[in-house]
């Protein structure tokens, strides 16, 4: 889904040394592989209050889908404009680690809340380059911070996957940001309890089925629908149109601190835009091999555990997946 142009707003000024450039952006080769996680529905509901529902104003209210949550370690081989000026000027690589959130969009109706539409937030993104991380803070609102990685040579590898970042142990005035490791993840062998593990996907529409049916056949969901009246034939219609046209839409809340005043904002949106699989660019995927393990790390700078209620230290993941593909992250629009 393709944004609508908002009048009235003055020229983008380009500027020597330009590291964003003109989207829609395709992103070429984009080899995958996701962890599913065991998440905290409490904590979930709090960081979409705190995030989302914070700068939503009322007009929208978004509520996690599930107690699940994935990370996804994602090398991308050529990243590049679509637009017709900027697409000529060249390409970058590009790596993303990022913890994905399902969410419900609900808007408000006379007798409360009804689902309108269903995405995927990403309050935690990693990324190696400044242009991929300039480029997705200005102009869709993706949280991305630098980011160095460890991800196996082979996409079904039984290396160590790592994150390493920039952090803040403890906030104190005598604390220096020094670079740390976020979290490490390793296969442990044994097999995953998905029945489908040993299973190749046929094809992307098939992989989203199957990692959708993972995710929302659970309490969590049914429980949304009938506290909002939604009927799961509904639900599943909404659901599944993404699924059958490869979509992946996302949520991000988009705001850039005020200069006068700090405790401002002196832009705040929320942006919803779509990610599209680009037709027969399905390069391989199915569910990975192997027993994995997690330890999370615990930094006051990135309090990841605490907002999406995962463990610190050591936990079990049962579902893994890869996945190769294509896609072309579309123009956004504004939700208020």
């Amino acid at each position: 889904m393709r944004g609508t142009p908002k009048p009235g707003l003055p020229t983008y000024i380009e500027v020597g040394g330009q590291q964003v450039f003109r989207q829609p952006l395709d992103l070429f080769g984009a080899h995958i592989r996701a962890f599913l996680l065991d998440a905290d529905m409490a904590a979930l509901r709090s960081l979409c209050d705190r995030q989302l529902n914070a700068a939503a104003g009322g007009r929208y209210r978004f509520e996690p889908l599930t107690s699940k949550v994935m990370l996804a370690f994602a090398q991308i081989d050529r990243a590049t404009s679509s637009d017709p000026r900027d697409g000529g000027y060249g390409w970058m690589s590009e790596v993303d680690v990022a913890f994905w959130v399902p969410v419900a969009q609900l808007a408000p109706e006379p007798k409360g809340w009804d689902v309108v539409d269903v995405a995927w937030y990403l309050p935690y993104l990693f990324v190696d380059n400044p242009w991929a991380m300039a480029s997705g803070r200005e102009i869709y609102g993706f949280h991305k911070g630098m980011g160095r990685f460890d991800i196996p040579a082979a996409m079904t590898g039984q290396g160590a996957y790592a994150v390493h970042a920039m952090v803040l142990d403890r906030h104190s005035p005598g604390t220096r940001a020094v670079e740390r490791e976020l979290l490490e993840i390793r296969a442990e062998g044994g097999f995953p309890d998905t029945p489908s593990a040993t299973r190749a996907f046929d094809n992307v529409a098939d992989a989203f089925k199957e990692i959708s049916g993972l995710l929302f056949t659970n309490r969590a969901a049914i429980r949304l629908m009938l506290e909002h009246g939604i009927g799961v034939r509904d639900f599943s219609s909404n659901l599944y149109s993404y699924v059958r046209r490869a979509a992946v839409p996302m949520v991000f809340l988009k705001q850039f601190r005020d200069a006068a005043d700090p405790r401002r904002a002196c832009y705040q949106q929320l942006i919803k835009a779509t990610g599209n699989v680009k037709p027969t660019s399905f390069a391989g995927g199915g569910w990975m091999m192997g027993d994995y393990t997690m330890d999370l790390a615990d930094h006051d700078s990135h309090p990841i555990a605490a907002d999406l209620g995962l463990p610190v230290g050591r936990s079990h993941i049962d579902e893994a997946f890869h996945l190769t593909f294509s896609f072309t992250m579309e123009p956004g629009e504004e939700l208020r």
